[in-house]
């Protein structure tokens, strides 16, 4: 009797389980949506802040165009130029060293395949290879230096007391942040080019005594020279994916500094999320 007792009791105790089961399912699917919603909200916020920032609104044009020129410096001055020089001169190097170097039979298929792998090689570094590797190295060097920047104002403060001055760090710090991005990221990306480019070159004419540089220069640009315009072609594809890594690194930058900064651990996070 004992069992038959405790039947009705052990069936309303499971259904209370399954129904607190449920609950808890249903609590948690909404707390997750809650915090899609809000994330996306946050998201859309930063994108549309980002792009306000592009006009400058500063109430000193003085102090405006000096923070300018000081991220300028940061994100495409002269060290960040001859740190993306020397990425081009290794990867020129080795994209062309190595693509005739271990070609399959290159004693019968070079003389076969010269024309076009030169053509290739000019086309990737131009439109691919050379600009990715740049957007990684740009996010790498001057996204990292300007979230320590940032983050060390932040640690500092000196957001706060920007604030407090009536000085919004929106307009000072995330207008010539975006700004330096979106006019270093194509400057830093061609002058990688350029010396990929001459490197190839150079690399070329040292390892194949047969043709010279003239053999080069019309195979090379083959599939990049456009009759009767000045740019290489697909120029303005090419820009605007840059424009828009520039301006991506850039509000990652600004806003992984401006997070809250309680030690010099979490400015070194920072650093490390934006170039993730």
């Amino acid at each position: 009797r004992i069992p038959a007792i405790l039947e009705p009791l052990t069936a309303v105790s499971a259904s209370k389980h399954d129904a607190v089961q449920e609950q808890t399912y249903g609590s948690r699917l909404g707390e997750w949506v809650l915090e899609t919603f809000a994330a996306t909200t946050s998201f859309s916020i930063t994108i549309l802040t980002a792009i306000v920032s592009l006009f400058p609104a500063w109430k000193s044009p003085v102090w405006g165009l000096r923070f300018l020129g000081h991220y300028a410096r940061m994100v495409f001055g002269p060290t960040a130029i001859i740190y993306l020089i020397a990425s081009g001169l290794i990867s020129g190097f080795v994209t062309t060293y190595f693509t005739f170097k271990f070609l399959p039979y290159s004693t019968y298929t070079q003389p076969l395949l010269v024309e076009d792998l030169l053509t290739a090689l000019g086309f990737a570094m131009y439109r691919i290879f050379v600009p990715v590797l740049s957007c990684v190295l740009i996010a790498a060097r001057c996204g990292a230096a300007v979230t320590s920047d940032i983050g060390g104002r932040q640690f500092g403060n000196q957001l706060a007391a920007m604030r407090t001055l009536g000085a919004r760090p929106t307009f000072y710090l995330l207008t010539p942040i975006v700004w330096s991005f979106l006019i270093g990221t194509p400057i830093l990306c061609y002058a990688a080019y350029y010396s990929a480019k001459y490197t190839s070159l150079v690399t070329f004419v040292l390892n194949d005594p047969v043709h010279g540089p003239d053999f080069w220069q019309m195979h090379f640009h083959r599939g990049l020279d456009v009759a009767g315009q000045f740019t290489y072609r697909g120029f303005g594809w090419l820009i605007s994916k840059l424009l828009c890594c520039g301006f991506g690194i850039a509000v990652i930058a600004y806003y992984q500094g401006c997070k809250p900064k309680f030690s010099t651990t979490d400015v070194s996070r920072s650093v490390t999320a934006t170039i993730l």
